[in-house]
């Protein structure tokens, strides 16, 4: 069996601590947006999901070839990778509303859209990724967040072709703003040495735990 569709050795208990790990840095993340925003908002990690780049789940095929806007961040350090945050249409354009208080479907609200997603989307990397690297004692230095609208396939084709990074960690993460619930997708995208270091840290607490 070629390396690539082999299937990824991760046992239920794993995923259990990266969901917990995921929610510690997704708390940051609110606390920081209610702080900066001035608006209410709770984040919710419902399920995680671990696979291969070439195995897409379900939960990102229903997507198909519609276009996403995505927020993406590069880190390197000892833990290194690609982040991407991906909105539905409709869903990116409520909470760019919310947020700015422009109208949805406005010209001004299109002109704000990539620069308010960035910045909800740095903070949302940087605390979830603050999160596990506390876990890992390392730092990482990230890139500048870049904004694009494009569709999955074509997001994971860029990845598989211009990088090592084979395995995704993904988060469906909920927000909840002023009683609207809007969806989006935390994507971690990590070569197998990170990726085997994150699970290694994610053993050693398990072992803690145990005791």
């Amino acid at each position: 069996m070629p390396e690539s569709h082999k299937p990824i050795n991760i046992t239920t208990e794993q995923i259990d601590i990266l969901t917990e790990l995921i929610n510690i840095g997704m708390g940051r993340a609110a606390a920081s947006l209610n702080e900066l925003l001035d608006s209410f908002i709770s984040l919710q990690i419902p399920r995680v999901w671990v696979f291969r780049i070439d195995s897409i789940p379900e939960e990102l095929a229903k997507f198909g070839d519609s276009s996403l806007f995505i927020v993406r961040q590069d880190f390197q350090g000892p833990f290194s990778g690609k982040v991407a945050l991906i909105f539905p249409p409709e869903s990116a354009s409520s909470l760019v509303s919310v947020l700015t208080g422009e109208d949805e479907g406005s010209a001004d609200l299109d002109s704000v859209r990539a620069g308010t997603l960035c910045e909800i989307g740095n903070i949302l990397i940087n605390g979830v990724l603050g999160s596990i690297c506390n876990v890992l004692e390392c730092t990482v230095n990230f890139s500048l967040p870049t904004y694009t609208e494009s569709t999955i396939p074509s997001l994971l084709e860029q990845v598989i072709s211009k990088s090592k990074e084979k395995i995704i960690l993904m988060a469906k993460t909920c927000f909840t703003i002023k009683e609207l619930n809007i969806e989006g997708h935390f994507l971690l995208l990590l070569d197998t040495e990170s990726f085997d270091c994150l699970i290694n840290a994610v053993n050693t607490l398990e072992k803690m735990e145990d005791e």
